[in-house]
C-alpha cells in the first residue's frame, strides 16, 4: 500500500479544561467549520482524503445551511458563553460540547457524481460499523438518522449531513456520547422553534418528551470513549489511517475562511425549512405517526391539519423534537395528498 492510498487522520482535541493563552481563533467553530471546508477542497484538488474528529471552544451551536439565525436565541447563547455559526454544508441544528463526538470526512468524488444519497449511506454505514464493533447495534432512519437499539426501543444516538461539491464530498456527522440534563436544558433554552423564546414552564416538559427519543453511546456500551472514536477513525478510513497535522498553507487559508463564516452567519439565505417544525407545545399535534412499524414525521402544517381533520389512534402519536430534510418531508407530504386525491383517507 503506498502513501498515496493512505487517509490523512487529523485530531483536533481542545483539553478538558481551559488553558492559560489558549488561542481560541484557532479552536473556535469558524475556524473549525473553515477546516472542514478546505479539506473538502484539497480534496478535489489533490485526491487527499482527510477524516477528522474534533472538539471547539467556545463551545458552541452550529445551525445548518438551510436555517436561519431566527431559531436560537441569541441572547442565550451569549448567557451561557456559546458561539453559533451556520455551517454551508446540510445538516441541522447542533448544540457542540466536549459530551458530543463530532467526526468528519473529505474526499474526491467522479465528475458529474450527484448521488448525495449513496454518499450518505456509504458514511453512515462506516459509523454504524464502528459502533457496531463497540457492541451498539443501530439502524439508519430518514436517510440520516442513527438509531440505536434500546431493549428493542429506537432511539436516535446521532446525524449526519452530506454536501457534494463539483469535486468533492464532506460529510459530518455529531454523536452523543453523553447528553447531561444541564446540557439539554441550555439546549431548549437557546433554541427557538418556530422563532418563539421556550418558556420557562415548559423546559422540563420538553426535555422530558425528548429523552425517550434521544439516547448516547456512553449509556449503551462500556466502551471507554478514545476506543469509540479509534473505531470511528478505522472505519471511516478503510484501515488506511496515516496521523498527519495540517499544512501551514491550510491553517493559512482556514484563517481566511473563518471571517468569511462569521459573516456568513448574519446573512439572509433562502431556507427550505419555510413552514417546517421541530415540535408542537399542544398536546395533540401529531409530528409523526406510524407506517409498516415505522415512523412518518410530518410537516407542520400537515400535521396541524390532520390534528384537526382526523381522528388518528393515540397510540400513533408521539411528539418529538425533529426537524428532517425537506426532501422526506415533501414526499410524506405528497403521498398524503395523493392517498386524500384516491379517497384512500376520509373526513
Amino acid at each position: 500500500m503506498g502513501l498515496d492510498d493512505m487517509v490523512r487522520v487529523i485530531i483536533d482535541k481542545v483539553a478538558l479544561a481551559h488553558i492559560e493563552n489558549e488561542d481560541e481563533t484557532r479552536t473556535n467553530i469558524f475556524t473549525n467549520l473553515a477546516l472542514d471546508e478546505v479539506a473538502a477542497e484539497s480534496a478535489g484538488k489533490t485526491s487527499q482524503t482527510t477524516v477528522r474528529l474534533y472538539q471547539v471552544r467556545p463551545l458552541a451551536i452550529c445551525l445548518g445551511a438551510n436555517q436561519t439565525q431566527d431559531e436560537i436565541s441569541q441572547e442565550k447563547c451569549k448567557e451561557h458563553c456559546f458561539d453559533w455559526a451556520v455551517r454551508r454544508s446540510g445538516g441541522t441544528l447542533a448544540m457542540l460540547t466536549p459530551n458530543k463526538i463530532i467526526i468528519s470526512k473529505a474526499y474526491k468524488k467522479d465528475a458529474g457524481d450527484r448521488d448525495t444519497e449513496a454518499h450518505t449511506k456509504a458514511f453512515c454505514r462506516d459509523i454504524m460499523l464502528a459502533l457496531k464493533d463497540c457492541g451498539v447495534k443501530t439502524e439508519l432512519w430518514n436517510k440520516c438518522d442513527i438509531m440505536a437499539d434500546v431493549s428493542g426501543d429506537w432511539r436516535k444516538i446521532g446525524s449526519t449531513a452530506i454536501l457534494l461539491g463539483r469535486d468533492s464530498v464532506f460529510a459530518h456527522a455529531t454523536l452523543n456520547f453523553l447528553y447531561p440534563q444541564k446540557e439539554k436544558q441550555r439546549f431548549f433554552e437557546m433554541a427557538r422553534p418556530f422563532g418563539a423564546e421556550i418558556k420557562p414552564a415548559h423546559l422540563n416538559y420538553l426535555i422530558s418528551e425528548t429523552s425517550g427519543y434521544v439516547t448516547t453511546i456512553g449509556e449503551l456500551t462500556i466502551t471507554e470513549r478514545d476506543k469509540i472514536e479509534n473505531a470511528l477513525l478505522e472505519r471511516l478510513a478503510g484501515g488506511r489511517c496515516a496521523p498527519s497535522k495540517w499544512t501551514e498553507d491550510e491553517l493559512a487559508a482556514a484563517k481566511a475562511r473563518a471571517v468569511e463564516l462569521k459573516a456568513y452567519r448574519h446573512e439572509k439565505r433562502e431556507t427550505k425549512f419555510k413552514g417546517m417544525c421541530d415540535f408542537e407545545l399542544g398536546p395533540h399535534v401529531p409530528m409523526f405517526t406510524f407506517v409498516n412499524g415505522r415512523p412518518v414525521f410530518l410537516p407542520k402544517k400537515v400535521a396541524l391539519e390532520l390534528s384537526e381533520r382526523y381522528a388518528l389512534h393515540e397510540g400513533n402519536l408521539k411528539l418529538v423534537s425533529r426537524r428532517i430534510q425537506k426532501e422526506y418531508q415533501l414526499t410524506i407530504y405528497n403521498s398524503w395528498l395523493a392517498s386524500m386525491q384516491q379517497g384512500q383517507i376520509r373526513d
